[in-house]
């Protein structure tokens, strides 16, 4: 769903899930990222985090880059 093209309910409904993601994840001792390698260099409609803000990543990827830059953060990479 583009932004520039989402009715008022549509947008309602997205600002509330981001509400709720970013609460879950500001409450959680812990939080993983999980996803498949193909979408790390995807731009998303909205964001509710970065990726500092998670304890790990899980994913398929196994790119020294990623896991590199993962460490570089403190964030462990499964």
């Amino acid at each position: 769903m583009r932004m520039s093209s989402c009715t008022c309910s549509e947008f309602l409904k997205l600002a509330a899930q981001i509400f709720a993601k970013r609460t879950v994840l500001e409450n959680s001792e812990r939080t993983y990222v999980v996803g498949d390698s193909h979408k790390f260099l995807e731009r998303g409609n909205y964001r509710y985090g970065k990726l500092s803000d998670f304890t790990g990543l899980v994913t398929d990827d196994h790119n020294e880059n990623w896991r590199r830059r993962a460490a570089e953060l403190g964030i462990e990479v499964l």
